[in-house]
């Protein structure tokens, strides 16, 4: 089964204005997304891949059941909590 689209993925990245952190997080999504298409081993990917530089990097999904507007959405967290 096929996840949908990264037009339907909702990046949540913090903290806010770590545009490095920001663009190494999507370089990461798409080099992950040539070759996966579970959202399980997507997360786990994404997060292995920045792992070196940001060791203490977690993500995290929404529940699907929280999503009002059907968008999948993650959260991104350089230090493994917002602040």
């Amino acid at each position: 089964m096929h996840d949908r689209g990264q037009e339907d993925l909702d990046l949540h990245v913090y903290p806010h204005g770590d545009a490095a952190f920001e663009a190494d997080v999507h370089a990461a999504l798409a080099r992950s997304r040539e070759t996966i298409d579970t959202t399980r081993r997507l997360i786990e990917s994404v997060r292995r891949d920045l792992e070196a530089r940001y060791p203490r990097i977690r993500i995290e999904e929404q529940n699907g059941l929280a999503a009002i507007d059907g968008r999948r959405r993650w959260y991104v967290y350089r230090d493994g909590k917002i602040a």
